[in-house]
């Protein structure tokens, strides 16, 4: 059934996205190439870089060897394996065609990201993907990992203020999701404690950076309005802590 095998992809149940997604293929008369796609996409996220790539050669690439969604899951593989320069010449070769195909910018935010390399472009793809309207946009889902993704640009690039006002913005967005909340605190602590290690001296850009953010109020006030949106998850109680102690 392709809504439980769907199901269990969602829920990161691998193993069972992958046998279902086999049985549909093997009862289907007509090949889908969606399942396609979603049974590459399984065996990449399992580590089954061999097999996803040679279901995506011989089921899709050798009859359309232009196919930019096979080609961006390629560069998913090749990012999974560490290979991220491999990942951009692969993408390069979508957004030459595309160069709005928010999977493809994504992607290749990612592996500039991994090489440190070209922040500025890294982050205004993030920003094309954030900001798409067209009828292929990217899910809620890719727009929020588009979002945390750019925070890390941006505290990769020292835009700490930037981070923090992408963080606040995605929370406003996506309000119910605490992974997001915890992700931004661990950021405004990781702030607190850098400038708690500053020189008192110190007016360099980067403690000017650093201290224009005001992580310590804005994690404060983070963790109050999370607590109260979540009161049952223990972590808001954990990072409290932590704050008391830096």
């Amino acid at each position: 059934d392709r809504r439980l095998a769907d199901y269990y992809f969602d829920v990161n149940q691998m193993p069972e996205a992958e046998e279902l997604y086999r049985q549909i293929r093997a009862n289907s008369h007509a090949s889908d190439v969606k399942v396609t796609y979603r049974l590459a996409e399984t065996l990449i996220r399992e580590g089954k870089f061999t097999d996803g790539n040679k279901l995506l050669d011989d089921d899709v690439l050798s009859k359309r060897p232009q196919d930019s969604k096979a080609l961006v899951l390629r560069s998913v593989a090749l990012l999974s394996q560490g290979k991220p320069n491999d990942a951009l010449t692969v993408l390069k070769d979508v957004l030459s065609r595309d160069g709005s195909d928010t999977d493809a910018l994504f992607y290749r935010a990612s592996a500039l990201l991994a090489l440190n390399q070209n922040l500025d472009q890294a982050a205004r793809d993030l920003l094309a993907v954030r900001d798409s309207k067209s009828g292929n946009g990217p899910t809620a889902e890719a727009q929020l990992n588009s979002r945390m993704l750019l925070a890390q640009v941006y505290r990769q690039s020292r835009r700490y203020s930037e981070a923090a006002a992408d963080y606040e913005d995605a929370i406003r967005k996506f309000p119910g999701i605490p992974g997001l909340r915890a992700d931004y605190a661990d950021y405004l602590l990781w702030l607190v404690d850098v400038q708690q290690h500053l020189a008192p001296s110190d007016e360099g850009a980067t403690a000017f950076a650093v201290k224009s953010v005001g992580a310590e109020d804005r994690l404060r006030k983070l963790l109050d309005d999370s607590a109260k949106a979540f009161p049952n998850i223990v972590v808001w109680a954990v990072l409290d802590g932590r704050l008391a102690q830096a």
